[in-house]
């Protein structure tokens, strides 16, 4: 990952954008998924870019053994 002034964005091991700059705060990958801030929300996209679970979230963690813990204000 690499940060384009106020964005992210992930590259493979040959230099090339595979996920271009588009995200406030990430993370790293843990069990195919990465956890992606968009608008002071929390959500989760997959290797190629695609939001899988939506930025909804006030707090977010990495999955493990297939669960994650969220927070919500409701």
């Amino acid at each position: 990952m690499v940060n384009f002034g106020s964005k992210y964005a992930f590259f493979n091991k040959n230099g090339t954008i595979i996920i271009s700059p588009k995200f406030e705060t990430v993370s790293s990958f843990s069990e195919r998924l990465t956890l992606v801030e968009i608008d002071d929300k929390w959500g989760y996209i997959d290797k190629s870019g695609e939001v899988v679970i939506a930025p909804q979230f006030d707090d977010a963690y990495y999955f493990t053994n297939g669960l994650t813990r969220v927070k919500t204000s409701s």
